[in-house]
């Protein structure tokens, strides 16, 4: 017998809407509301909740085995309520109001981290992502490229639009083979060092 289909949930631009699976209600500057009228919610492996003016993140302690999660293109200004998501595999806070990155470490399984066009201007608290390949932190406020030694398995590094001068030795980032610079206040690309795998980079002023 052919396992059955684990749910999907998507919701996108949303402004009050009731749905048969979940329902939000109330969304406006003072917060929102959110109830579940899943028995089934440990099947849900992917939620998309965008440009619905959220203005924090959703506890969603009881979706245990979602894997993706997309809140982008909303008002969120802090990381938050992600502690029991231990396997998620996909976290997608773009286009949001963060200043800080944090509240990240229960999430051993995370792969993709999203969080262009914030207002984050330092590179921290990722040393517990293991299993980070994917990281975006385009368009912030990001002065220094720095605490990404303990990313061992990090592939992708898209961290241009930022305000970045100097560019560190990544020859740590062993597994690293994109890495994206573009439009930073980087002069010389001399005190870059040799980065084993890598195959791409994209520089320019």
């Amino acid at each position: 017998m052919s396992e059955k289909p684990a749910k999907i949930l998507e919701i996108e631009d949303i402004y009050g809407v009731n749905f048969t699976e979940i329902s939000i209600e109330n969304l406006s500057d003072k917060g929102f509301n959110v109830s579940y009228s899943l028995n089934n919610r440990n099947e849900i492996i992917g939620l998309k909740i965008k440009k619905a003016e959220l203005h924090r993140v959703l506890n969603l302690d009881n979706f245990i085995n979602l894997e993706t999660l997309d809140l982008s293109n909303n008002s969120i200004s802090k990381i938050e309520n992600l502690d029991k998501l231990v396997n998620l595999k996909n976290l997608n806070l773009s286009f949001n109001g963060i200043s800080k990155i944090e509240n990240l470490d229960n999430l051993p399984k995370l792969e993709k981290l999203d969080l262009d066009v914030n207002l984050i201007s330092k590179i921290e608290n990722l040393d517990e992502l293991k299993s980070l390949n994917f990281l975006l932190i385009a368009f912030n406020s990001i002065s220094k490229i720095e605490n990404l030694s303990q990313l061992k398995k990090l592939k992708i590094l898209h961290i241009y639009e930022n305000q970045i001068k100097k560019i560190p030795n990544l020859s740590y980032l062993s597994e690293l083979h994109s890495l994206e610079l573009s439009s930073n206040l980087i002069q010389s690309l001399s005190d870059l060092k040799p980065i084993k795998k890598i195959k791409k980079l994209t520089f320019f002023m």
